[in-house]
C-alpha cells in the first residue's frame, strides 16, 4: 500500500475526520478509515474499499480530493490510475463515509490509458467543488462539469472533449 492518503477535516465532514487512500502500485483500490480519535483506533474504524472487482479500477496513484459536491453530498473523488482492466481513463466519485458510487465518469480515452491526480475548483466561492480538472497518460487534460445540483447532470465540460491534448512533433 504505497498510494497516496487525503484527511478530511472536522469542517469539511463534521464530526469525523476520514481518510482516504489509495493502494498506489500494490493494487487496484481506495479505501477509507474513520480516524477521528486515535487514541481508540480499531477494526471498526474501516469503513469501506473499493478494489479490483470494478474493471475501471486501476493502480490509483493520484491524491484522492475530499469535497462538498453540488447536491450536498460529502464526497471523494479519485482518478483511476493506470493499468485497469478496461484501460480508459475514468473518474470516481465516492460517497466518503460509506464508498457508495455516485458517479463515474469514463473519458471514453482507452487503450492503456489512465486518469491522475484530479483537482478540483469552486468556481462561485459556495464551498462546494465546481470543475475537476485531470491528466491522463495520453496527454490528454480533461475539465469535468459538476455544476449541477444532481449528479446525472455532471459530466466532461466542452461537449466530451479534452480541454487540452499534449502533443509532440
Amino acid at each position: 500500500v504505497d498510494g497516496p492518503i487525503a484527511v478530511s477535516t472536522t469542517k469539511q465532514t463534521p464530526s469525523h475526520n476520514y481518510l482516504v487512500g489509495a493502494l498506489g502500485r500494490g493494487g487496484k483500490g481506495v479505501y477509507a478509515l474513520e480516524v477521528s480519535n486515535p487514541d481508540t483506533f480499531g477494526a471498526s474504524n474501516a469503513l469501506w474499499e473499493l478494489g479490483g472487482s470494478d474493471n475501471d479500477m486501476g493502480n490509483v496513484l493520484g491524491e484522492p480530493l475530499v469535497v462538498t459536491l453540488n447536491n450536498g453530498d460529502k464526497a471523494v473523488i479519485v482518478s483511476n490510475g493506470p493499468n485497469s482492466t478496461n484501460g480508459h481513463a475514468v473518474l470516481f466519485i465516492l460517497n466518503i463515509a460509506t464508498g457508495a458510487l455516485i458517479k463515474k465518469i469514463d473519458t471514453g480515452a482507452g487503450s492503456d490509458n489512465g486518469l491522475f491526480a484530479p483537482r478540483g475548483w469552486d468556481n462561485d466561492n459556495n464551498g462546494t467543488v465546481d470543475y475537476v480538472y485531470a491528466g491522463d497518460l495520453k496527454g490528454n487534460l480533461w475539465k469535468f462539469d459538476l455544476t449541477g445540483a444532481t449528479s446525472a447532470s455532471w459530466s466532461i465540460a466542452l461537449s466530451g472533449s479534452p480541454l487540452f491534448v499534449a502533443r509532440d512533433a
